[in-house]
């Protein structure tokens, strides 16, 4: 497992140009019509579980309802989320210090998308003889089916979403904090931290590696750690920036076919936050569960392409580090 860390992303003094930090792009790509792209918080600036709507061409982000209130000594952070089809409800990860003594620091949580109110499952567990037992999740997906699955230290396990109760599958790559299904291609993938691309068979945790993707050589790191599709069947990521005393969360897309050419959307952003939570909802959900949140109207576009900070620091922002 990860652990949580705080990270400062601290301003120079004078004005620091955000956008100059990143690749110069005059709008990313529209996501496919009639879906909706969603973040999640990992960042102090907002309340716990803050849901945001975004827009997909520059990652300007409206936040949807309050989220919880900020606990200093929660330190909590969303990890990637997941649509289900056949039920039209959303999921997500919750990391944080484990305060209370449940005996977890990371739990199953649902998400409606139209009051951003989030609902705790619990932590994920097993049953080791008598007594449950719970694992430290990286990261999860559900297929078209329903069928739900979880990347854990180097393993997948099924997952069952009403209990987050586990089931081990098989060994599969590690190390994969961004993990969705593809409705155009049928098929689950995990993105690895370092950016390599891989299909995973969820029937035995098998992956074929497909290829790395390949951001700008201009003096930052760049580490993929959400993944969502969208029903054209192009990849979309939160992806860190960091280098030169930049640290920030930002948006790309790109296809099967252009691993060696991913377009930017910019910095999550109205204030920077920071997140390694991406969700799509698909533009024709459940009817029959509109009041889930997932038959909301697509996000309204946002403006600033330039955000200029004073000589304070951005703010605490915390993720969960190798």
């Amino acid at each position: 497992m990860k652990s949580l860390a705080v990270l400062t992303a601290a301003s120079a003094a004078g004005l620091l140009v955000l956008a100059s930090a990143a690749p110069a792009s005059a709008a990313g790509n529209a996501i496919d019509p009639g879906d909706s792209l969603y973040a999640l918080n990992c960042d102090n600036v907002y309340n716990d579980w803050q849901l945001f709507g975004v827009d997909s061409t520059t990652a300007f982000s409206t936040p949807i309802g309050d989220g919880d209130g900020y606990d200093a000594d929660l330190d909590s952070c969303a990890g990637q989320a997941a649509y289900n089809p056949a039920t039209g409800k959303s999921y997500y990860l919750q990391w944080f210090d484990d305060v209370d003594d449940l005996g977890y620091d990371e739990a199953l949580a649902s998400v409606d998308v139209v009051t951003g109110e989030s609902t705790q499952i619990g932590g994920f567990y097993y049953n080791n003889g008598e007594f449950p037992e719970y694992i430290d999740v990286d990261s999860i997906a559900i297929g078209g089916d329903g069928a739900a699955y979880a990347l854990a230290d180097g393993s997948l396990w099924e997952l069952n979403l009403e209990t987050a109760f586990v089931t081990p599958v098989g060994e599969t790559e590690p190390d994969m904090y961004s993990f969705a299904w593809d409705s155009k291609t049928g098929g689950f993938y995990g993105i690895t931290y370092l950016n390599e691309v891989y299909q995973i068979d969820v029937t035995d945790g098998s992956t074929v590696d497909l290829g790395e993707i390949v951001f700008p050589q201009d003096g930052y790191t760049w580490r993929v750690y959400s993944l969502q599709f969208d029903k054209a069947g192009t990849l979309w990521v939160e992806v860190d920036q960091s280098g030169n005393s930049i640290f920030q969360a930002t948006l790309w897309s790109l296809t099967f076919d252009t691993f060696t050419a991913p377009v930017y959307s910019g910095v999550f952003t109205d204030d920077p936050f920071y997140t390694e939570s991406l969700l799509i909802i698909p533009g024709t959900p459940a009817p029959a569960l509109a009041a889930t949140g997932v038959d909301s109207a697509p996000i309204a576009a946002g403006g600033a392409a330039l955000l200029l900070l004073g000589a304070i620091a951005v703010g605490a922002v915390r993720r969960r580090t190798a």
